[in-house]
């Protein structure tokens, strides 16, 4: 089912395809989500504030409230800069080749890995045309919109781009106070918010850090593409508009 994100959409990056899911399968996927649940807080960074027990995105605008506030009192000459990321499409173009090695890497048990990607790849797709169904469409990479798997799939991936920044150090980051945790970014389920020291020398750490994770940049917004940093590839990224 294909829901148009904005009046009168007349272009297919538009529309918000929603899969319909049999009950049987949303069942099989609820059953393994309750099995993920208690290790969320464990797995996910402190950084993701989206489908996390225990964590609000409405917390995380208090954090970025409070970046803001530091960045208006402050009186460091250097500045500070911050940097939104929207990652437009993100669900649909995941690898699904990320999201495996995710899962190892995480030490999730290799039975509950194989159940994952047996409801996460593969998928087939028709659309109806004027009342006429089209020939399956064979789908190469992303998670489905409207499978209940397919948020937690997404912010397990994204813990690529929180260890990406931590390897960083001290080199992408601020701190609100003296004594407080040093904060290099912040996720909002798909919305990025990174902030940092207002230099070109952060500036280059930052862009190589999104380059390593295959994000392309159009002029409206930057695509997660994506890839993992040791080179699992399923990009599918739109020409720069």
């Amino acid at each position: 089912m294909l829901i148009p994100e904005v009046p009168n959409a007349a272009q297919p990056d538009k529309f918000w395809p929603i899969s319909l899911c049999q009950t049987i399968y949303k069942v099989a996927t609820k059953v393994l989500i309750r099995r993920l649940h208690p290790l969320l807080l464990s797995l996910v960074s402190p950084e993701q504030g989206a489908f996390v027990p225990g964590r609000s995105i409405s917390h995380h605008c208090f954090h970025a409230q409070e970046i803001m506030h530091k960045f208006k009192v402050s009186t460091a000459r250097s500045g500070f800069m911050a940097i939104k990321i929207d990652m437009d499409q993100a669900y649909d173009k995941m690898a699904w080749g990320t999201l495996q090695q995710v899962l190892q890497l995480l030490g999730l048990p290799a039975w509950f890995i194989n159940w994952v990607l047996q409801c996460v790849m593969h998928p087939r797709f028709a659309l109806l045309l004027n009342g006429k169904q089209t020939s399956w469409i064979e789908a190469t990479c992303g998670f489905r919109q409207g499978c209940p798997l397919s948020p937690y799939a997404f912010i397990l991936c994204s813990e690529l781009l929180s260890y990406a920044l931590q390897l960083k150090g001290d080199s992408i980051d601020i701190s609100l106070s003296l004594a407080g945790p040093r904060i290099s970014h912040l996720l909002y389920a798909n919305d990025i918010l990174l902030v940092g020291d207002a230099s070109s020398t952060i500036i280059r750490a930052i862009w190589s850090t999104l380059a390593h994770l295959a994000f392309s940049v159009s002029r409206r917004c930057f695509t997660w593409g994506l890839s993992s940093p040791c080179g699992i590839s399923g990009r599918r990224t739109s020409p720069t508009s």
